[in-house]
């Protein structure tokens, strides 16, 4: 197989760095020092990996400092540096991308012959806090599967598995098409060379050939449209191998008509059946060869116009679609994914949608870079998944210990705990879980619950447990009164705005000292401000404590729809308002993004609101309590 061999200076000509002071230069520097002995399964250098991993993650139109984290991307597997030298090198962008991939590795290989691939993609995708590591992680893959006649047979035959089974489906879902089609062309080479082979001997063609063939006839359909006077886009693929061996589950080799597929996206469903009258002009329609999911949709929504053609002894399809069609095609409830026989998440799957439109956005503005910095789109935000010792996946809330896992599988279990194991060794019983974790679970019947638990449990369940064993009451959230107070000048200045209440001046307000006599700012209904000390705490107004920039924080309830993040960053833009944090949540088909913005005053707030409001498919927008 074409194993590729770049080299740094091909790698910093791709990404445009400059050379003298590259950032990937750096890198590549610190990863060959920290290689030095290192060497791949062939003998050569083991930095030629990473450099492959880099370029590849290059080609994907990645960031420099992704590419910089591909190059160091298993310097914490292999135990050359730790996470303290790398962000203090690389900072901690490149620092957590390299922490991801490797806690991902570390999943794979403790779960790869436990529990199904599909189930550990999403362990793999709850695990990523930055779905950029992702990307690397693909890269890495890909390049295996090039380099693969260095492994063992058995070592083949299990990178080309999962390949096929864990990673291609990823790679479709984030719309990574070229990088999922090499993926399955090879791991399908590898796992059926006979199919394989007789697939490429019928298509004489090389790939490369087809693809001229292709563009030719995407530059016919595209002028023609334009004569006509109708606005389109216009793009398509030459099917690869492993696409060719699914259809022929369903058709004879001989009966595939999309080997060349062109697609039309125009403005209106009027436009549509005008194109699909000009190319029926242009080319031989083949009779029996065509359907109007337009006029007739699928079950799932799906709408377009299909017609197979001939162009001599060419024959091709071309799908007919309004942008709208598109849009719901590509990211909505009838997305490709689906219909490919990929099994669904639709929790996960809507935040790849959400994922794959930010990929798609940083091309377009700064603005929408900027905003996408601040965006927390964390897979697995406020939970972990971990496993049973049968692999089963048992799903907590972020902070869990083995006495949470424990309540969560039964009470009885919770109440007799004595010890836990974590992937197989003895851990405190306030160990904090991680994704992907193998918990068991030690009884005694000897055991009763210790109040001190109630000091590190997460969840309610196990709280509510414990109480109960131990006999203990609820806690009482009495009122009190709250003496007034006028601040000197030097007390305004020692002024905080609390963050767990983010009081704003339409808001009553309290203060009280800490023990650094700062003086915290909170909303008088604020239940943090109950477990202090009554002495410390005083009425406030806002003019008592000057003009001060604030933040905000609320939430914006919408239907989730193509486009609507691109309409948030839109209104966002516009604002007088910077972006300090968000986290999006998609669930079913409507979103929950919290914002946390810093703003000046309450009109630009409300004009911020009265925005996102009008936003289409927006339902709410609420300040967070």
């Amino acid at each position: 197989m074409y194993c590729p061999k770049p080299t740094i200076r091909d790698l910093i000509e791709k990404t445009g760095s400059n050379e003298k002071d590259s950032f990937i230069q750096k890198a590549f520097s610190y990863a060959e020092e920290v290689y030095t002995e290192e060497k791949r399964v062939s003998g050569e250098p083991f930095i030629q990996h990473s450099l492959n991993t880099a370029m590849i993650a290059s080609e994907l139109g990645l960031d420099e400092k992704t590419v910089a984290s591909a190059l160091l991307h298993n310097v914490l597997y292999k135990g050359k540096t730790t996470e303290e030298e790398l962000r203090n090198g690389f900072g901690d962008e490149v620092a957590d991308m390299v922490i991801g991939i490797t806690k991902i590795n570390s999943i794979i290989e403790r779960n790869r012959k436990k529990i199904e691939l599909e189930v550990l993609s999403k362990l793999i995708l709850a695990t990523a806090k930055d779905m950029r590591a992702i990307f690397i992680k693909l890269a890495d893959v890909l390049d295996s599967l090039r380099c693969i006649d260095i492994f063992n047979e058995k070592r083949r035959n299990e990178i080309a598995r999962e390949a096929l089974l864990l990673y291609s489906p990823i790679c479709h879902k984030f719309g990574l098409t070229k990088c999922r089609w090499e993926i399955e062309d090879l791991a399908f080479k590898q796992l059926d060379g006979k199919s394989y082979s007789w697939i490429k001997g019928r298509i004489k063609e090389r790939r490369e050939a087809r693809e001229e063939k292709l563009n030719s006839l995407l530059k016919e359909v595209r002028e023609r449209l334009e004569r006509e006077g109708i606005k389109v886009e216009v793009n398509g693929r030459t099917k690869h191998f492993y696409g060719i061996k699914q259809k022929m589950q369903k058709y004879k080799f001989n009966d595939i008509h999309d080997l060349l597929a062109i697609r039309i996206i125009c403005d209106s469903v009027r436009d549509c059946y005008a194109i699909l009258g000009i190319i029926h002009s242009m080319y031989e329609p083949i009779t029996d060869c065509f359907d109007d999911y337009i006029a007739n949709p699928k079950p799932n929504n799906y709408r377009s116009i299909h017609t197979d053609l001939r162009k001599g002894k060419e024959v091709f399809e071309a799908q007919i679609r309004t942008g709208e069609m598109h849009n719901e095609a590509e990211e909505g409830s009838p997305a490709h994914w689906i219909y490919k026989r990929y099994r669904e998440d639709k929790d996960f799957d809507k935040k790849i949608t959400w994922t794959r439109q930010l990929m798609e956005l940083t091309k377009k503005s700064k603005k929408a870079r900027e905003f996408i910095d601040s965006l927390n789109l964390d897979f697995g935000k406020n939970k972990v998944f971990v496993l049973t010792p049968r692999g089963e996946v048992t799903e907590l809330a972020e902070g869990s210990t083995p006495i949470d896992f424990a309540f969560n599988i039964h009470s009885e279990i919770g109440r007799t705990c004595e010890k836990a194991k974590v992937n197989g060794k003895i851990v405190p019983l306030n160990y904090v879980l991680e994704n992907g974790d193998e918990v068991e679970i030690i009884t005694s019947k000897k055991q009763v619950p210790k109040r001190q638990w109630l000091s590190f449990v997460k969840t309610s369940k196990a709280i509510s447990k414990i109480r109960q064993v131990l006999s203990l009451p609820e806690l009482p959230k009495a009122k009190k009164e709250m003496r007034e107070r006028k601040l000197s000048l030097k007390e305004r200045k020692a002024v905080r705005l609390s963050k767990c209440c983010n009081p704003s001046p339409k808001d009553d307000i309290i203060g009280f000292y800490t023990t650094k006599r700062k003086i915290m700012v909170h909303r008088k209904d604020c239940p943090n401000v109950l477990r202090e000390e009554q002495k410390k705490i005083f009425d406030l107004n806002w003019s008592d404590i000057g003009k001060k920039e604030f933040e905000a924080e609320f939430r914006v309830f919408a239907e989730d729809r193509p486009g609507l993040l691109e309409d948030l960053i839109n209104v966002l833009s516009s604002v007088n308002v910077s972006v300090k944090s968000t986290n999006a949540k998609v669930n079913n088909n409507y979103v929950s993004c919290e914002l946390n913005v810093r703003i000046r005053n309450e009109k630009d707030l409300d004009k911020l609101k009265e925005k996102l409001g009008k936003v289409k498919g927006v339902k709410e927008v609420r300040k967070v309590i």
